[in-house]
């Protein structure tokens, strides 16, 4: 952790490499949402909220009907700190 902090990442920032091999910033603002087809997962985008993971999905996996659905599902993986644990 420390080299990372060391390497230019400020608290509460995440660096993740892209597809085509760049690294992308992710801030805390940014969430994890998991995107799939009916019974199949596509995948994960981050993304600041369900509009702008859809858009990303779209751009991504193409057009739902590809996949033989109507839309893709687009569900927010939650943190820890949101379960309803009591």
């Amino acid at each position: 952790m420390e080299d990372l902090l060391n390497g230019g990442i400020k608290s509460g920032q995440l660096n993740v490499l892209t597809a085509s091999g760049g690294r992308k910033s992710l801030f805390a603002y940014e969430r994890t949402w998991m995107v799939s087809a009916d019974t199949n997962i596509l995948g994960y985008e981050y993304a600041k909220d369900e509009t702008q993971a859809l858009a990303n999905a779209i751009i991504k996996y193409g057009a739902p009907s590809k996949w033989s659905v109507d839309e893709y599902t687009i569900a927010k993986i939650e943190w820890a700190e949101e379960d309803d644990y009591v």
